[in-house]
């Protein structure tokens, strides 16, 4: 999230930009958001730039309560997309940043599918973080399934320890990622 907010603070993300955390823990919004505040707070940087433009972060944060292999918590995510969407006339371009088992990107995908959160009139991408597969042969088996919901354009493959830096340096990617 510090990556984020720093984006933000300077200007590098859309107003029109929503974030949706989501996790098997059952939090409100508001406990998202403090816990998006703190990990903020908790990372290093100049302090009076902390707070600067928080709140108005802050406002940007929702989350729900999503179990990886269950499509009805995709269904739902969807229906909140789509209503943040309408409610702030946001554009219909949707990011899906997977930090979970290399096991469950197959399922996740699927859902993300099925569920009509992949389609859209804008674009939509794929971060995978983590490994990809456990050796050649099941990376190649994930990366087919993988392409029968995203395009290959579509998915950023990072590894969890080599993309930490990237992730926490989202600002120096701007002019070389189309995400951005």
């Amino acid at each position: 999230f510090p990556a984020l907010y720093n984006l933000y603070v300077n200007q590098k993300l859309p107003q029109s930009t929503s974030i949706i955390g989501i996790g098997k823990a059952e939090l409100s919004d508001m406990e998202f958001q403090d816990f998006v505040k703190k990990s903020i707070q908790d990372s290093p940087g100049q302090i009076e730039q902390k707070e600067l433009k928080m709140d108005e972060f802050l406002h940007m944060c929702r989350y729900s309560v999503l179990e990886i292999i269950d499509i009805n918590g995709y269904r739902k995510l969807a229906e909140m997309v789509k209503e943040i969407e309408s409610e702030q006339g946001i554009p219909e371009n949707r990011l899906f940043y997977l930090s979970v088992a290399p096991a469950l990107f197959e399922a996740a995908a699927l859902n993300i599918h099925k569920s009509g959160l992949g389609s859209t009139q804008g674009w939509k991408r794929l971060i995978i973080e983590k490994p990809f597969g456990y050796d050649l042969e099941s990376a190649r088996e994930l990366n087919t399934k993988l392409n029968k919901v995203f395009h290959e354009n579509e998915m950023y493959r990072i590894d969890h320890y080599l993309g930490k830096p990237m992730v926490q340096n989202l600002e120096a990617l701007e002019c070389t990622n189309p995400i951005l």
